[in-house]
């Protein structure tokens, strides 16, 4: 719950500074992985701006690396789908002793309510894409 009320509290503040109107809807998805490599958490929030088309995105590594909303770059639109990827960069890994760049790439579907992600990793990791999947449900702020 601390990271949706931090994802939040983000979106209110990353609207704030915009001029004009926002059409906007949240999205809290309750993501798990499809494969056995890890990268995907838990729980994914996801913000559409319709006007200009923009999605922020927070997730567990992004709270962790990165700290703060990220924008996404948005890839595809239809009135079926969102495709967007964003990166997660400067990740160090414990098991070795380097950093890489997380890249994902998520397809968030209106049809079904769900979002499907993949995680190409970048910086000396060569393995195929970790995956994930889940439901999402519009976000209704506990305030």
């Amino acid at each position: 719950m601390r990271l949706a009320s931090l994802m939040a509290g983000c979106f209110l503040a990353a609207q704030s500074v915009l001029a004009g109107p926002v059409y906007a809807a949240v999205y809290e998805c309750k993501t798990r992985p499809t494969t056995d490599a890890g990268w995907i958490s838990s729980k994914v929030m996801f913000e559409i701006q319709e006007n200009p088309l923009t999605v922020f995105v927070y997730d567990g590594y992004i709270a962790k690396y990165h700290g703060d909303v990220l924008q996404a770059k948005v890839i595809e639109r239809t009135d079926k789908k969102i495709t967007f990827e964003w990166d997660v960069k400067d990740i160090n890994l414990s098991n070795r002793n380097q950093r890489v760049t997380a890249t994902y790439v998520a397809t968030y579907s209106f049809i079904d309510k769900a979002l499907r992600m993949r995680v190409y990793l970048r910086g000396g990791m060569d393995m195929p894409p970790p995956k994930g999947v889940g439901p999402c449900k519009p976000y209704k702020s506990k305030s």
